[in-house]
């Protein structure tokens, strides 16, 4: 029985929870502890108690949190990290979203389309590509096609012999999702209004929850159409992308206040009753300013939901008309949405709401387009997401297989 170590203090972290933690469901999962991880841990205690005292949010170990080193002193027979680079000599995997490394300086780096390092900055950069090219780092596993050319772009910065050797062992598994319904028919709701759509994020602004508001409400009072908007969501504020304010929060919560006869908000479900609400809807949001995948898509279209999405990052990878609708909005080349500005972030808000007035209407004209592509989503995860051959593949890699 293959021992995979995961590390102790990411163990709950939602992206390793989704793609990594019993993904085999017959090999052991392991909790290791490792040098990072422990200063991670103090340095959470220690921001706790800064962040009652100034009010602000601290963000000293994000470099930290990608990378891993234990001496090789846990026994286990692979280590598995998500955004993560092990210094060691045990056996590893690395499954990434965007890139790895992932450190704070290469993502700033990535609108300029080149590294602006420091000596320290560009010498920790070398080493985690000298560990990602080292044989005993197994396969770099992106989750999209993005992220595959984001990492192509990234690796130009280092050694090419480096680039070379990693190149050779990256490849793309997308995430894991089972179906929640196995047909449209099985979906508990039908075809007719009052037509039933669902918002679940619980980064209301970055996405495009409050453009979703206000193009919902336009569209609402222009045709009086029978629809109805549940949001799931803590309306958090202050991201990387909006810039949202208080400003904003207390006009999205007057928003909801004046709609709340077809709009229902919810800042939480549980997460069952969360899929249950979805098989009940008809079509899901998700008209982000930045997502690096946006798993709340793959829930939706396992319970038969089309999704409306923006074509930033990997959703431009999972969505497509034929299975969805696109909002598209103004991005760099390597298809990340342009709010790195202060003119930027206007122009992708306006797209997103015009984006969404315009297919909300061409929706309700259109009514019968929701079955056939939320069949269509349904097969798309089947064919594409299946648990088991996202297992298969692990399982190659976990026993050396895949290397050999």
């Amino acid at each position: 029985m293959t021992h995979v170590g995961i590390p102790y203090h990411r163990w709950d972290y939602y992206s390793y929870q989704y793609n990594v933690v019993n993904a085999v469901p017959e090999a052991t999962y392991v909790p290791v502890k490792d040098a990072f991880g422990i200063i991670v841990r103090m340095l959470r205690r220690v921001n706790s108690k800064l962040q009652r005292l100034t009010n602000k949010q601290w963000l000293l170990h994000f470099n930290l949190n990608n990378q891993f080193f234990d001496a090789d002193l846990n026994q286990v027979d692979i280590i598995h990290l998500f955004n993560g680079v092990s210094y060691g000599r045990t056996p590893w995997v690395t499954t990434f979203e965007t890139l790895v490394p992932r450190f704070r300086e290469v993502l700033a780096s990535l609108p300029a389309q080149e590294p602006n390092f420091t000596p320290f900055q560009r010498w920790r950069f070398v080493r985690a590509l000298e560990a990602l090219a080292a044989p005993n780092c197994r396969t770099v596993l992106a989750l999209s096609e993005c992220a595959v050319k984001v990492e192509q772009h990234i690796l130009t910065w280092g050694p090419s012999r480096l680039a070379t050797a990693i190149k050779a062992k990256l490849s793309v598994l997308p995430p894991p999702q089972p179906l929640h319904v196995a047909s449209y028919e099985e979906k508990p709701v039908s075809l007719a209004p009052p037509w039933r759509f669902m918002f679940v994020g619980h980064d209301f602004f970055r996405k495009g929850g409050l453009e979703m508001l206000e193009a919902f409400i336009a569209v609402k009072q222009r045709t009086h159409a029978p629809i109805r908007l549940l949001i799931v969501s803590r309306l958090q504020i202050d991201d990387y992308a909006t810039k949202s304010t208080f400003e904003d929060l207390r006009k999205a919560q007057s928003l909801l206040e004046a709609h709340k006869d077809w709009i229902e908000y919810t800042p939480h479900l549980p997460h069952k009753e969360t899929l249950e609400r979805m098989k009940q809807a008809h079509i899901g949001l998700l008209p982000t300013y930045a997502d690096s995948y946006g798993y709340a898509v793959l829930e939706f279209m396992a319970s038969g939901c089309p999704v409306v999405t923006t074509n930033v990052e990997a959703l431009a990878d999972v969505n497509t008309p034929q299975r969805g609708w696109i909002v598209p909005v103004p991005r760099d080349p390597l298809g990340s949405a342009l709010y790195q500005s202060r003119e930027g972030r206007e122009q992708v808000s306006k797209a997103i709401r015009a984006g969404l007035e315009h297919t909300l209407e061409e929706i309700l004209a259109n009514p019968d387009q929701i079955a056939t592509k939320g069949a269509n989503a349904i097969r798309y995860i089947r064919d594409v997401h299946d648990p088991r051959q996202h297992a298969a593949t692990l399982r190659r890699i976990y026993t050396g297989e895949a290397t050999d």
